[in-house]
């Protein structure tokens, strides 16, 4: 056993078991009670290549062995992972397992024990041969493992999915013996090069019912849907289902839980049609199944590649909903733990460890008053802090315009934020940031406050990170601001024959701009004529006043100001072919070309000794480039059919700095520079040219011959 220090301050203790640098373990379930932490799954301590059952009893104060138990049901066989338990669940008389074994014939089986809880000694178990089928869907894909427990004072439930079939029993916790059980197809169907079936996968129990959560494969829609189903615990009848309806989707619901107020459901939603792709929790009515409330968070959103095997999980306690999951920043996967309310899924506390390269699995998830328990793969086991604190929440500030905020990172996917709104962040996350200044303004600069951060204020594209609540501010300016203020004073003398005579006041503006005019005349002997304008013209006022038989004619001598013109600031260096054909700075393929070039490889000063020079020449000859793409939308698509290479180039160049970076920014930056400039040269150089000779060689070989 080796205890691992945590610098996360919201991680209580990290336990792992060495058992060799050629042993493999997998903590597969975990369960836990007032007397400890339980966790089941497999080793392979026998010989290589031969697995047995791992069961062990830990302290849940800090992790330590308690004791542990391994049993070697099949010996030395030929399989993948031939045994192994599954899932686990407990009450004050025992500790209830479910897992499998393969023999040599091949026939699959799955087991089910009860063990003491004092020292892991068995008390009873059960073994029962499944359809042939299982022994290939056991070794060929861990997905179709589906077993799952759960118990109450009446019976311990089972249920056992597979691409053929979904089996439900429930037993009898003296003996294990079958009270009764059901066997239901699982209509498996190959979409999309995945195999679909109405799945399993999860279980839970209450005094009214026993409830599932999987996915079910609807033919009309052709989508795999959420499915939860409420069924009775006198002999399994169906008492409601409730399916989802996300459509033109790929979905999975895998966390249940209930208390006496509803039931929770957690899981993930891929909506083509919507553009939602992110994790999502329901609560549900217990009588009927109708939803009483849901939340949706694009940011928790899985590794792609790995969403059919990547869960999440939740619990409850009297005050709160946790889950956990695995979430994908940036191609990084990092463990999110959420706590939210019970009356309506509101956002009360967060944390997420820092984002890795390497993928680290998630199997299971139990709680208790103390804390929040995990296991990982290999056999890992992580105790987190109950008190999640708040989430980080960033205030988006600009008088006008509006934000652009990527949850994802540099991917390219962005949102649009006003003046006013919100949104939660994670920490050792990146986001890329965006201006999108009102009509008449430019970008001029950002400002932070609290724990909020960006790379380089200047930029208009930058990175922004978050450690704590804190401000984003855009600062913009207008495009253009003159004030220009013209004084008149003119001393009049004027004869009045007739005081009730009319008053005539003509004002002319020779600009054509908008012009504030203030003309006052008075029958004193001084008239003051105040012209204020806000343009760079010049403004001539003339007043004439008539009053009864005399008239007195007066002429503004005008005195006017220079105007005053703030220049805006000198935006960064745009990729400005990329710009010109994808039409916009802001496109994904440009920004995301920006910030390899700015953010990694000129994110130091070597870097940024390379970057610059490289702008240099860059700038000496593309914009004639751009100006001639720009003009046609034909040689836009043209130009962005040859920059398909420079795009996987730039991806290409991105991931070597993220491997080497580890080692050294610096180094980084120099490798991924001329990693990137050898494989442009190759690309748009030297096989062009090579092609080209290529093809002048044939055509000289051919005069040749009819010469």
């Amino acid at each position: 056993m080796i205890e691992l220090v945590s610098s996360d301050d919201q991680i209580l203790w990290v336990q792992t078991t060495n058992l060799g640098e050629q042993i493999y373990a997998k903590a597969e379930g975990i369960a836990v009670d007032d007397s400890g932490l339980y966790i089941v799954g497999y080793d392979n301590l026998p010989s290589f290549n031969d697995y047995e059952w791992r069961i062990e009893k830990r302290n849940i104060n800090d992790g330590s062995v308690i004791w542990s138990q391994t049993e070697n049901i099949v010996p030395f066989c030929p399989h993948a992972v031939c045994e192994s338990a599954l899932a686990v669940t407990v009450d004050n008389s025992g500790l209830y397992i479910i897992g499998y074994c393969l023999q040599p014939d091949p026939i699959a089986q799955f087991r089910i024990e009860k063990r003491n809880l004092g020292d892991g000694s068995l008390i009873w178990n059960q073994i029962e041969n499944l359809n042939g089928n299982y022994v290939y869907d056991f070794i060929s894909d861990e997905r179709s493992r589906e077993m799952h427990v759960a118990v109450d004072s009446s019976g311990l439930y089972v249920t056992i999915s597979s691409y053929l079939e979904n089996k439900i029993e429930k037993r009898n916790l003296v003996d294990g013996s079958i009270i009764w059980n059901l066997t239901e197809p699982s209509n498996s169907l190959h979409i999309n090069y995945e195999r679909v079936y109405d799945r399993i996968s999860e279980i839970t129990v209450d005094d009214s019912g026993l409830y599932f959560v999987g996915d079910t494969w609807d033919e009309a829609q052709s989508s795999l849907e959420w499915k939860i189903e409420k069924r009775s615990k006198t002999d399994g009848a169906i008492l409601w289902t409730q399916i989802s309806e996300y459509r033109d989707s790929v979905n999975h619901a895998y966390g249940l839980a209930s208390d006496v107020s509803g039931l929770y459901v957690a899981g993930y939603v891929k909506s083509e049609a919507d553009g939602y792709t992110g994790w999502r929790i329901e609560k549900r009515n217990l009588a009927d199944g109708s939803i009483l409330w849901y939340k949706e968070d694009v940011n928790v959103k899985p590794p792609t590649s790995f969403l059919p095997r990547v869960r999440n999980y939740i619990e409850i306690d009297t005050s709160a909903v946790y889950m956990i999951v695995i979430a994908d920043f940036q191609g990084k996967p990092a463990l999110v733990a959420q706590k939210r309310s019970l009356t309506d899924g509101s956002l009360l506390g967060m944390h997420n460890n820092p984002p890795s390269p390497f993928l680290e699995r998630l199997y299971a998830m139990a709680i208790d008053s103390s804390g929040l328990y995990t296991s990982h793969y290999p056999w890992k086991l992580e105790k987190w802090n109950i008190d999640l604190p708040p989430p980080i929440t960033v205030n988006f500030a600009s008088d006008t315009g509006q934000i652009g905020f990527s949850p994802y990172g540099y991917s390219g996917q962005i949102k649009k934020y006003n003046n006013g709104d919100t949104a939660i962040a994670f920490q050792g996350v990146n986001y890329s940031i965006y201006p999108f200044p009102a009509s008449g303004y430019i970008f001029t600069r950002w400002e932070t406050t609290g724990g909020i951060s960006v790379t380089n204020p200047d930029f208009d594209f930058t990175i922004f990170t978050a450690s704590s609540s804190g401000t984003l501010r855009m600062v913009q300016e207008l495009t253009n601001t003159t004030t220009s203020t013209t004084t008149t004073a003119t001393t009049a003398t004027t004869t009045t024959t007739d005081t009730t005579s009319d008053t005539t006041t003509t004002t002319t503006d020779t600009t054509s701009d908008t012009t504030t005019n203030t003309t006052t005349t008075t029958t004193n002997d001084t008239t003051n004529i105040t012209t204020t304008d806000t343009t760079t013209d010049t403004v001539t006022t003339t007043g004439t006043t008539t009053t009864g038989t005399s008239t007195t004619t007066e002429t503004a001598d005008t005195q006017t100001t220079s105007p005053s013109t703030t220049p805006p600031p000198t935006p960064p260096q745009q990729c400005i072919i990329a710009t010109a054909s994808y039409g916009s700075a802001l496109a994904p393929e440009v920004s995301y070309m920006r910030y390899v070039r700015d953010q990694m490889i000129g994110s130091n000063n070597v870097g940024r000794i390379l970057v610059n020079g490289w702008t240099i020449f860059y700038y000496s000859w593309s914009p004639t480039i751009a100006s001639s793409i720009s003009n046609s939308e034909t040689m836009q698509s043209v130009a962005r059919v040859i920059l398909l290479p420079l795009v996987a180039i730039t991806h290409l160049t991105a991931s070597i700095y993220i491997t080497v970076a580890f080692v050294s920014p610096t180094l980084a930056s120099v490798i991924a520079f001329l990693s990137g400039l050898s494989l442009g040269m190759i690309i748009y150089f030297v096989l062009p040219i090579f092609l080209i000779s290529m093809s002048y060689r044939k055509r000289n070989v051919r005069k040749r011959l009819f010469q």
